[in-house]
């Protein structure tokens, strides 16, 4: 109901056990209100990392390996995983919506945060999985079409690109009135991040 300004990073974890120190360095030097998370990789059985360790936010989130873990003991690398977090002053006006592997939708007082991890290059299925999850965001979007919506995460391409993916993700913004953060000021960041 105040508007007062909150800070929000998006952030690829690339792990939570190389990602964790980033977000408490942040935390405590810049006054981070939210963060929105992208591949810390852990189990379903280790989510409660992100309460033991910052027991200062509200956790929302899944893990990409439920269907590795259910399958015996791993093999490979870990992967995926996806968590908001937000300080838990903002806890009265907190309200998680939705929560899926690739994806966590919270209301917090009049804004939209969208959490989302597009799927890479070589991905079964790429384009199919890039368009349910936009139809996903723009349903919510359409629901609470009163609110501000910031959608951060790892969109897996580079949207200053001509291609399939890029085209399609850019599509979307243009059709929901919204703009890329990467092009405040005219131009375009293209430093390669995860």
């Amino acid at each position: 109901t105040d508007n007062h300004s909150i800070n929000i990073v998006s952030y690829n974890l690339h792990g939570f056990n190389q990602g964790s120190g980033m977000i408490r360095d942040l935390m405590f030097s810049y006054g981070i209100s939210i963060f929105m998370l992208q591949e810390h990789w852990l189990t379903p059985a280790n989510l409660s990392k992100f309460d033991e360790h910052f027991p200062q936010f509200l956790c929302f989130g899944s893990s990409a390996m439920s269907s590795s873990v259910s399958k015996g003991v791993l093999r490979g690398r870990p992967h995926g995983g996806i968590m908001t977090l937000v300080c838990r002053q903002l806890e009265k006006y907190t309200k998680v919506l939705c929560a899926s592997e690739r994806y966590v939708i919270v209301l917090v007082g009049k804004v939209l945060l969208v959490n989302v991890y597009f799927p890479c290059t070589g991905t079964d299925d790429r384009i199919s999985v890039y368009e349910e999850l936009m139809d996903t965001i723009g349903y919510w979007i359409s629901k609470y079409p009163e609110h501000k919506c910031i959608i951060g995460g790892d969109f897996n391409t580079a949207l200053h690109d001509d291609n399939k993916v890029s085209n399609l993700v850019n599509a979307f913004l243009a059709s929901n009135n919204l703009y890329r953060c990467d092009t405040i000021g005219g131009t375009v960041n293209t430093k390669p991040t995860y």
